[in-house]
């Protein structure tokens, strides 16, 4: 009797062994084996980058890599691409996917969007350059300028003309920009103006960058004084002066001087 339950024991513990080792077999299997082959486990495409890329080869492009694309409502402009090539990507080009993972896409469009143009005018030149970003809007030409608000944006032009805030233009547009230096930092000599008349002095003036700021007629001191001509000026010939700089003038009176007679918006008559 004993020996036939000692067999008994012996042979239940053979096939308990086998029953687990069979089905480990078959667990191990299914997830090593059948599992990663159906799942296509750690079976991945790297997503190529399509900002850039017109549209009509992206289908083509996408297609050859087994990934698909859908494109989005929205849409964005920038001057830096082409019309209907691609503007943004989800997911983002080096990301790991598995095949045929749709990719988003959105374009830029046919057209640049017409914007209101913003008023830059007064503010700094950094300021101006921070909201025609934000506008979508392009930094042209910089023109400095004598004034003594340095840095300071005194006009604003689109295609060569004075453009007022709120005029729509397209956006991507290039604005150029006049802008004050402070006044120029090189100093030189003042030109002695006296003996000449107010037209040549005006040019001298204007040709030096500086500024009349006004204009005072006397009457004449001797017969050597020629009626006409600047008697006498401020700074003085000689006088260290720079760009912007303004410049007042004495002028003889003539019997026909009239407040007409100077362009300045400053003047006085001395008796």
């Amino acid at each position: 009797m004993m020996n036939i339950k000692f067999n008994s024991w012996k042979g239940l513990l053979f096939n308990l062994t086998l029953i687990l080792a069979l089905g480990t077999s078959v667990v191990l299997g299914f997830f090593y084996l059948y599992l990663p082959s159906e799942t296509h486990h750690k079976e991945t495409i790297t997503v190529p980058n399509l900002v850039g890329r017109p549209l009509e080869d992206v289908e083509r492009f996408l297609k050859d890599r087994n990934l698909q694309f859908v494109v989005t409502q929205d849409s964005g402009y920038s001057t830096n691409y082409s019309p209907l090539s691609v503007l943004q990507q989800n997911p983002k080009a080096g990301f790991k996917v598995k095949e045929n993972r749709k990719i988003y896409i959105s374009l830029n469009a046919k057209t640049p969007p017409m914007i209101g143009m913003p008023n830059l005018i007064d503010g700094s030149l950094k300021n101006a350059k921070m909201i025609l970003a934000s506008y979508g809007l392009e930094v042209g030409n910089l023109q400095y300028v004598p004034d003594l608000a340095e840095n300071a944006v005194l006009s604003q032009l689109y295609l060569g003309k004075k453009i007022k805030p709120g005029t729509r233009i397209a956006k991507g547009s290039s604005i150029d920009l006049v802008i004050g230096d402070g006044l120029s930092k090189q100093n030189f000599e003042m030109p002695d103006l006296t003996g000449m008349d107010q037209e040549e002095a005006n040019f001298n003036i204007q040709a030096l960058s500086l500024q009349t700021a006004s204009v005072t007629f006397v009457p004449a001191q001797d017969s050597l004084n020629i009626p006409g001509t600047i008697f006498q000026q401020n700074p003085l010939a000689g006088e260290k002066v720079r760009a912007g700089q303004l410049v007042d003038l004495w002028i003889i009176e003539t019997d026909s001087t009239t407040l007409e007679d100077s362009p300045s918006d400053n003047i006085s008559i001395t008796n």
